[in-house]
């Protein structure tokens, strides 16, 4: 039994806009300014009855964020402002993962009895009530504004 957790890629992705305010109007364009995914993945090995004798979970994961390349540019509250913004994202982001982290672990061992099909059925299952869970973590936080992912234009003067 082995369950492993490869380090949580992240990724960037540029967003553009002059002030705050334009990076404001270029989020709100989007389904979600940050992402976190996983992809956990199984195999096993069976014994000569087709039971399976060990499993092995690997879960790959990332988180992408924005970074605004006219930073530098903008004010010094504007640039405050981004940078309390992107660490609350980053925060709800990782709080995804750690969800994930925690939901998995132990994964191995819940489907290491059994046949091959039962087994698939459980990991699909148990994939199936991590993705709800996420979903009620957005929901419980709404989708990170409850932690702070809102951008404050009243900071700039």
């Amino acid at each position: 039994m082995d369950y492993t957790w490869n380090t949580t890629a992240r990724h960037e992705y540029d967003i553009s806009g002059a002030t705050l305010e334009d990076v404001v109007a270029a989020i709100e364009g989007m389904d979600e300014a940050g992402r976190a995914e996983w992809w956990p993945s199984w195999e096993y090995d069976t014994d000569a009855s087709g039971e399976i004798t060990d499993a092995r979970v690997t879960v790959d994961s990332a988180i992408t964020l924005p970074t605004w390349v006219d930073e530098s540019s903008a004010s010094g509250p504007e640039q405050t402002e981004w940078r309390r913004f992107l660490q609350a994202l980053s925060d709800h982001e990782d709080g995804h993962i750690e969800r994930v982290r925690n939901f998995l672990d132990g994964t191995d061992e819940r489907i290491l009895h059994g046949d091959p099909s039962t087994a698939t059925s459980n990991f699909d299952w148990i994939v199936s009530e991590l993705q709800e869970s996420s979903t009620m973590y957005d929901q419980e936080t709404d989708h990170g504004r409850a932690d702070g992912t809102v951008i404050d234009l009243d900071v700039v003067p």
